[in-house]
């Protein structure tokens, strides 16, 4: 689950009703260091302190995104959806408990950065697509023996 929020005093009051850890983003661009995880209320406050009233990512945290926090591996990526299919913009995938789940992130992702000496030595080709990025780092995660 997820909520936006344009103000501080909202914000705030959502943290009374959510569980913790929880995930506190800037919604705009902001090369990649808006995203805060927050252990505790304390936490979650001092987040939006910092981004709202110290502006500490300018422009990028006018509008915030408080989101449940996942565990667990993501990637972000843009699938080859054909031709009568339209994807918004990348999409973050997380694992939960029932698979595999993805939301749509303001953002662009344009390349995947990927260890070729690790690449290599598992005679593994470089990413081109989502599926070939699950397929290495099954390999890599669970090597055979």
């Amino acid at each position: 689950m997820f909520a936006t929020f344009n103000d501080i005093e909202s914000a705030l009051d959502h943290l009374k009703d959510i569980s913790f850890p929880t995930v506190i983003k800037a919604d705009g661009l902001a090369a990649g260091k808006g995203v805060l995880i927050c252990q505790t209320i304390t936490e979650g406050k001092k987040a939006l302190e910092e981004i709202f009233v110290d502006n500490a990512f300018g422009s990028a945290g006018n509008k915030v995104v408080i989101e449940d926090f996942l565990e667990g591996e993501e990637a972000s990526f843009i699938d080859d959806l054909g031709a009568d299919t339209f994807a918004p913009g990348p999409v973050s995938m997380a694992a939960t408990p029932n698979g595999i789940a993805g939301v749509p992130v303001d953002g662009w992702t344009q390349m995947v950065v990927y260890r070729k000496d690790l690449f290599e030595t598992e005679g593994l080709a470089a990413p081109t697509s989502y599926s070939n990025v699950v397929e290495a780092l099954e390999k890599l995660h669970n090597p055979p023996g």
